[in-house]
This record gives C-alpha cells, sequence and structure tokens, in this order.
C-alpha cells in the first residue's frame, strides 16, 4: 500500500468531511474509516472502488441497500395512506377593533357613534377617543368612498 492509498486526518470530523464529500453515505463512514494511534485513516482505494461501483451500477454506496446475490434490494412497503383531513369549517372574521371601526365608519356612523360602540364592546378608556378619527382618514388614504355621517 503507497502512501498515496490512504489520508490521514487529526480528527474524525476532517476525515468524515472527506467521505462526504466523496459521496459516501453516512451510514458508511465507519467501512472506510480507521482510527490508528489517536488519528483516523481513510483508504482511498476503497473509497475510489466504491464510487466506481456507484457509477457503474447507478446504486447508491450503503451497502445495506444491496442483497448478497447483487440484486437491489426491494422496498420496504410503504404504510397506508393517511385519510385526507376534512376541510375546516370557515371561521368568522374575528372582530377588532379596527374590523368593527371600518365596518361602522362604511356604515355612515359619527366619529362619536364609532367610540360610543368602541367603548361598549372592547372597554376603550377616553384616551383613545381618536381611534374612530384615524380609521375614517385610513380608510380615505386607501381610497375609499366613505358615507358622511347623519347630522343629528
Amino acid at each position: 500500500m503507497s502512501a498515496f492509498q490512504t489520508r490521514d486526518f487529526s480528527a474524525r470530523r476532517s476525515a468524515t468531511e472527506a467521505l462526504r464529500k466523496a459521496g459516501i453515505a453516512n451510514a458508511d463512514y465507519d467501512k472506510f474509516i480507521t482510527e490508528v494511534k489517536g488519528r483516523f485513516v481513510i483508504d482511498m482505494a476503497k473509497v475510489a472502488a466504491a464510487i466506481a461501483l456507484k457509477a457503474h451500477t447507478g446504486r447508491k454506496i450503503n451497502g445495506a441497500a444491496m442483497k448478497d446475490d447483487d440484486e437491489p434490494a426491494k422496498p420496504a412497503p410503504k404504510a397506508a395512506a393517511k385519510p385526507a383531513k376534512a376541510a375546516p369549517a370557515p371561521k368568522a372574521p374575528k372582530r377588532t377593533v379596527s374590523s368593527v371601526a371600518r365596518d361602522l365608519i362604511r356604515a355612515g356612523k359619527s366619529n362619536e357613534e364609532v367610540f360610543a360602540a368602541l367603548q361598549a364592546e372592547f372597554k376603550l378608556g377616553a384616551d383613545k377617543k381618536s381611534y374612530p378619527a384615524w380609521y375614517r382618514s385610513d380608510l380615505k388614504r386607501k381610497g375609499e368612498v366613505i358615507p358622511a355621517p347623519a347630522k343629528a
């Protein structure tokens, strides 16, 4: 065995990296790496033979996938397919301060009426009194036609 037929690594991860780059499956690393006095040695002749076998036969290098008589192993039967999930029932849109305020503004309510409805449903404090005006201007900014609030 010449020096060119083996590669010597100080760390196993370096040896496995070389095997990964060569196209060797993770499960087969132990077949190619031997530990000698704390160093990790790869027999490159074995690696080359495995790569040639893969190129010639088109089979995976992993020996577990082959039978003894060189016939490809039959794949394990797949589990029965799971039944399709039923489509979930459509949910009603969640009522948020934003959605309620926008709906009331589109319905022609004044800012005071919108705020009173928001206070009742969401328990908003007086410091949120500007919400209806902001939502009204946001709808206008987005190009929606807003009906004028009815005057009392």
